[in-house]
C-alpha cells in the first residue's frame, strides 16, 4: 500500500514516538510504501533546520542531513503529477496531492486541516494518523 506523508507528520514520525512513528516502522518493516517527490524532501529539509528543531535533534544526537539521507532511503520517489488550485488556502499544500495522484497512493496521512478538509481526492483517502491506523492497522493503535 502507497501512503504519502505530509511535512508535519515527518516531522512528528522522525522526531517523536506516536502514531505517525508507528506507520514510519509500518514502513520501515516493508508493509506500507512511503512515497515522496524531491520538492516534499527539499520541504522537509527546510523545516527540520529551523531553529526549534536543533535542541530536538541533538538529545536524538543526530543532524538534518542524516535525517534527510535516511528519508531518501526508505521511500520510493516520483516525479509529481501537474496539480494546481486544489488547496486555495495554503497552494504549497496542492504538492502533497501531486506525490499522491503521481505514486498512485491509497493514503495522505496528514495533521494540515486544509488536506483533512478534503478527507478524498480522486480516490485518495486522506486522513490523519489516527485515522489511518485504525482503518488500516489497528493492532498499532494500542
Amino acid at each position: 500500500m502507497k501512503v504519502v506523508f505530509d511535512t508535519s507528520v515527518w516531522i512528528s514520525a522522525l522526531l517523536w514516538v506516536g502514531l505517525p512513528h508507528r506507520i514510519l516502522q509500518l514502513a520501515c518493516e516493508g508493509r506500507i510504501t512511503l512515497c515522496m517527490t524531491l520538492p516534499l524532501l527539499q520541504e522537509l529539509s527546510e523545516v527540520l533546520l529551523r531553529p526549534k528543531f536543533a535542541p530536538i535533534l541533538a538529545r536524538r544526537n543526530t543532524n538534518v542531513t542524516e535525517l534527510i539521507i535516511g528519508v531518501a532511503a526508505l521511500v520510493e520517489f516520483h516525479e509529481p503529477s501537474p496539480i494546481t488550485g486544489v488547496i486555495l488556502e495554503d497552494p504549497d499544500d496542492d504538492a502533497v496531492i501531486a506525490c499522491a495522484v503521481a505514486s498512485k497512493a491509497r493514503w495522505i496521512v496528514s495533521g494540515d486541516e486544509h488536506l483533512l478538509r478534503l478527507r478524498d481526492f480522486q480516490g485518495i483517502r486522506i486522513g490523519s494518523p489516527c485515522d489511518f491506523l485504525s482503518l488500516e492497522f489497528p493492532e498499532r493503535l494500542t
